[in-house]
C-alpha cells in the first residue's frame, strides 16, 4: 500500500495542475472575450462611419443610429462582464429559446458548408486520352 504523505503529494499535484488547467481555460476565454469586444466596437464604428456619409434624413438613418447604439451596448457589456456571467447568461438564453438556437446552429452549419464547398477545386484527374475513343465519330 502506498503511505499517507505520497497520496497527499499527490492529491496536491492534482489540485494543483487542475488549477492551472482552470486559470489556463479562463485566461483563453477574456482573451477570446476581448477580441470579440473589440471586434463589435470595430462594427459599431464602421456602421457610425457608414451612417455619417450618408445624406441628411436619409432612410437608412435611423437604422444605422439604432445598428451603432446596440453594438456599442454588446461591445460594452462583452468588456464589463465576466466569462462565468457570459456562459450562464448564454446558457439561460439556450434554455429559454431552443428553438432559436437550435436553428441558429443549422444556420451556420449551413454556411460553412457552403463556404467550404466554394473553396480552391481540386484539379480532377483526367485520364488518358485514349486514341480509340473518338474514331467513330471521325468516319
Amino acid at each position: 500500500m502506498s503511505e499517507p504523505g505520497t497520496q497527499t503529494a499527490l492529491k496536491n499535484e492534482i489540485a494543483s495542475a487542475r488549477q492551472q488547467m482552470t486559470d489556463g481555460v479562463k485566461n483563453a476565454a477574456d482573451t477570446v472575450k476581448a477580441d470579440a469586444a473589440n471586434e463589435v466596437s470595430n462594427v459599431a464604428e464602421a456602421a457610425e462611419a457608414a451612417r455619417d456619409t450618408l445624406p441628411e434624413d436619409h432612410v437608412a438613418d435611423p437604422m444605422l443610429d439604432h445598428a451603432v447604439q446596440a453594438l456599442g451596448q454588446v461591445a460594452e457589456h462583452l468588456k464589463s462582464t465576466d466569462i462565468d456571467a457570459l456562459a450562464h447568461q448564454a446558457s439561460d438564453f439556450a434554455r429559454r429559446n431552443p428553438a432559436l438556437v437550435l436553428g441558429g446552429a443549422a444556420l451556420l452549419g449551413f454556411a460553412a458548408a457552403r463556404f467550404l464547398k466554394a473553396g480552391p477545386q481540386r484539379a480532377v484527374a483526367t485520364a488518358p486520352q485514349d486514341p480509340w475513343t473518338d474514331h467513330l465519330e471521325r468516319s
